[in-house]
């Protein structure tokens, strides 16, 4: 059975600055309108917006009475017309010992710099132009854990934060550790990633992955925390 490293290498952030511009994201505000009870001026129609003058930390004044707006950040890789823009492999690998069936997680850990740490996560990534989420997910799992795993059921598309453009499909794989595939799995990793793939037994999950962070200095990531702690409630 492949056991879980713990990861010795550590990432250092040399400086943050503020830019303008990136290849990956950028910034936006939509304006919207807003209708309450006691608004008399709200209209369907859409007006002409101009350029707002804004005040020196960059919010735009003279906005009418039942206009707003939110900032937000958007991917510049992905459609924005694609209800699903990212997957999420929910992989649970198993395999049998002495006539019973061993459950386990399938959750990568890698550096992420907005929050200086190292994170357990599922395996996921954005899809390909014109790939499906299912398609997404299995490879996503095959790149980032060497797994080949099986289709069980996807959810409807998710927004992942208010922030941004991001939203995802979580999938439901099935991983056969036994099947001849899946023996000795290996990763194939983009030259800029770094990623450790991990298996964590269901059984006292939620523990085993706090026990690797008290060890790693690691994280857990919000949705991995959230989907274990609502199953343990």
């Amino acid at each position: 059975m492949r056991q879980n490293p713990v990861p010795t290498s550590s990432s250092v952030i040399l400086r943050r600055i503020s830019i303008e511009k990136s290849p990956w994201i950028k910034l936006e505000r939509i304006f919207y309108r807003d209708s309450s009870s006691n608004d008399d001026n709200f209209s369907d129609h859409c007006d002409h917006f101009e350029s707002f003058m804004c005040d020196e930390d960059g919010s735009p004044l003279n906005l009418g009475n039942n206009i707003k707006y939110w900032d937000i950040f958007s991917r510049n890789t992905v459609d924005p017309s694609v209800t699903s823009n990212s997957a999420t492999a929910l992989a649970f690998c198993y395999t049998r010992r002495s006539g019973d069936y061993i459950f386990y997680l399938s959750v990568v850990e890698q550096f992420r710099p907005s929050v200086n740490s190292k994170t357990l996560e599922f395996p996921s990534g954005i899809c390909d132009r014109d790939e499906s989420v299912t398609r997404c997910a299995l490879r996503e799992l095959k790149e980032e854990t060497g797994y080949t795993g099986e289709l069980l059921i996807n959810s409807p598309n998710l927004p992942t934060s208010v922030l941004g453009n991001d939203n995802t499909c979580l999938v439901t794989v099935m991983v056969n550790m036994d099947s001849e595939v899946n023996l000795n799995p290996v990763q194939s990793l983009e030259p800029t990633e770094n990623i450790t793939s991990h298996i964590f037994p269901l059984n006292n999950l939620l523990q085993n992955l706090k026990q690797h962070c008290n060890k790693s200095g690691s994280k857990i990531a919000d949705n991995l925390y959230r989907n274990i702690y609502s199953v343990k409630i």
